[in-house]
């Protein structure tokens, strides 16, 4: 018998993950949208629901950041509609 499953050899580029992305929004009849646009959207989510330091930096390394400014500066740009007049 044969494994079935991810080959366990690393990825040299993130196109299988895009590819995997592609099929299954494709398979659900929605939009693609890519990796990223997933952790960009786990970024904002975690700004709005981590009530302390403590919380943010565990959302951050949950999406495998070593640090909490990598997540806020790369994923933390507040929208112009949230920023105060």
């Amino acid at each position: 018998m044969q494994p079935v499953g991810l080959d366990r050899a690393p990825w040299k580029t993130a196109t299988p993950v895009r590819d995997i992305f592609r099929e299954a929004f494709e398979r659900v009849g929605l939009p693609y949208y890519s990796p990223h646009s997933l952790r960009k959207t786990l970024g904002a989510l975690g700004e709005r629901m981590c009530q302390n330091a403590e919380q943010l930096k565990a959302w951050s390394q949950n999406l495998g950041h070593d640090s909490v400014m990598t997540t806020l500066t790369s994923y933390g740009a507040t929208p112009p509609t949230r920023l105060p007049c």
